[in-house]
């Protein structure tokens, strides 16, 4: 049989119990009693079972209750023809290896290919490999559970080689309390429903007119998983070269994808994940503090609830418009080295660092800890000696060599006033013309004080063609402050 390689539980060079179910068999013909006969001709422990080349009829599910390897002669070449709305397979607290065999059904809706009924705490193995089942054949599953039906079983799977054709409703179903779902070369369709049991997948193309969840510490390498519905990939997991198709996608903490095409509506990663390389054709949403998203293509980031703090965003293209990364009440980010990457800083946000990114011109920082690296203040010639207002001494366009974004305007005196405060009015002023605009923001540097300052929010821009005046509109009525100097913090 192609699927046996001889051996067995018993150690090396020990070979198993063994059976033929053959059409040319009259103790173990093609059948379903045959196959039953054989299976209750083995010893307690088990063995191996054959099948032949040709076409077995289940008319009523196969009870396996020992340990078992099952090998056809080939996809193909065996054939389980199924012929009522029942579970193939029912499989106790049993070890099973089947392989090189495939399934045919009769239309009838409900037909499930392996249930498996055993709820105990063994380290039992599954190993399905080198089967086909699917509508094209007549095998028609509906519901939630009818590839794999496991409620309740905690033991290891191991699916290799498996093809399920067009089974849009049926599903890889494995709620148990340990082991792990290992797939190899598997294309499924059918929700993939994975619950407190670890799953390694590589080279699988699961498509799911559903939802697919994969509880925490998955391993997943070089598949395609298309969940209908929400695509779960739950804590601790490793994701790489996998290409993700999901309507919302849900990402738990400490996961880490890396070359992977994801393309969803929605992304909400956990606390402290991490994704290097990826395609994301999503906006995401921040779900805890520290996500990491590196060398990426990426629509938009949003960080927009108080504490998750802490994220990296280095090195991606954003292509989302406007402001495409958003962080309220939001410290401690880096956000560098990224191209068209413009930042709305709102609410709370302090204590981040940028830098002049391509495309960062349009940005709204507001934080007064928070660093644009290459931004920098334009210096407003200062009025030396008493204030006063009169004279407007300080009525004098300053320029930049580029377009730029003011966010913050400032004002320090040596002498400070008493009485009442100094109050500058920042204004924009034409330089071609010398017109002056209507006013930016004003600084008031209170009574006895020596500094002032105010955040624009949102940011001011300043065109090449703009300069700015400072005017003094108020000073102290007891002391009028002097050797005053104005300020407006920029980036470019």
């Amino acid at each position: 049989m192609a699927g046996y390689t001889g051996g067995g539980g018993g150690g090396a060079g020990v070979v198993p119990a063994s059976r033929v179910v053959a059409d040319d068999r009259e103790d173990f013909p093609l059948t379903r009693v045959g196959l039953e006969a054989a299976i209750a001709d083995l010893p307690a422990e088990g063995g191996d079972i054959y099948l032949g080349q040709g076409t077995l009829t289940i008319d009523s599910p196969v009870a396996l209750s020992k340990n078992l390897r099952i090998f056809g002669a080939g996809i193909g070449v065996t054939i389980l023809s199924v012929t009522a709305a029942i579970s193939i397979f029912t499989v106790g607290n049993v070890n099973l290896t089947m392989a090189d065999f495939s399934v045919t059904g009769n239309d009838t809706a409900g037909q499930t290919f392996l249930t498996l009924t055993a709820t105990g705490t063994a380290n039992k193995f599954i190993d399905i490999g080198d089967i086909r089942i699917g509508t094209d054949n007549g095998f028609t599953p509906d519901g939630t559970r009818n590839i794999f039906n496991a409620a309740g079983f905690n033991h290891n799977w191991i699916v290799t080689n498996f093809i399920c054709v067009n089974v849009t409703t049926g599903s890889f179903y494995a709620n148990g309390a340990g082991g792990y779902l290992r797939l190899s070369n598997v294309s499924a369709n059918g929700e993939l429903t994975n619950v407190s049991m670890t799953v390694e997948a590589v080279n699988a193309t699961i498509t799911a007119s559903g939802d697919i969840n994969l509880y925490r510490l998955a391993k997943i390498s070089g598949c395609r998983f298309n969940a209908g519905g929400t695509l779960t990939v739950d804590e601790g997991s490793l994701v790489s070269g996998t290409f993700l198709i999901a309507v919302t996608f849900t990402v738990g903490a400490d996961c880490a994808f890396s070359a992977c095409n994801i393309q969803v509506t929605t992304l909400t990663p956990g606390a402290s994940s991490r994704f290097t390389g990826c395609f994301i054709a999503a906006a995401v949403t921040a779900g805890g503090s520290g996500i990491v998203i590196v060398g990426c293509e990426i629509t938009s980031f949003t960080s927009s609830t108080a504490g998750r703090d802490n994220h990296i965003l280095k090195g991606n293209t954003f292509t989302g418009a406007g402001n495409n990364v958003t962080l309220t009440d939001c410290d401690g980010c880096i956000v560098e080295g990224n191209i068209s990457c413009q930042v709305n800083e709102t609410g709370t946000s302090d204590g981040n660092r940028y830098d002049n990114n391509q495309g960062f011109l349009g940005s709204t920082i507001i934080g007064d800890a928070s660093v644009v690296n290459g931004g920098g203040p334009i210096f407003l010639y200062p009025f030396a000696g008493t204030l006063d207002i009169a004279s407007n001494a300080l009525l004098q366009a300053v320029s930049l060599p580029n377009a730029a974004m003011i966010r913050r305007l400032r004002a320090t005196v040596k002498t400070a006033p008493t009485g009442q405060a100094i109050i500058c009015d920042f204004k924009k002023v034409t330089l071609s013309t010398g017109t002056v605009g209507a006013s930016i923001g004003t600084v008031t540097i209170a009574d006895g004080a020596f500094t002032g300052s105010t955040t624009l929010s949102p940011n001011v821009s300043l065109a090449i063609t703009e300069g700015l005046v400072m005017e003094v509109t108020q000073v102290g009525s007891g002391v009028a402050g002097a050797n005053l100097s104005g300020f407006a913090d920029c980036f470019a």
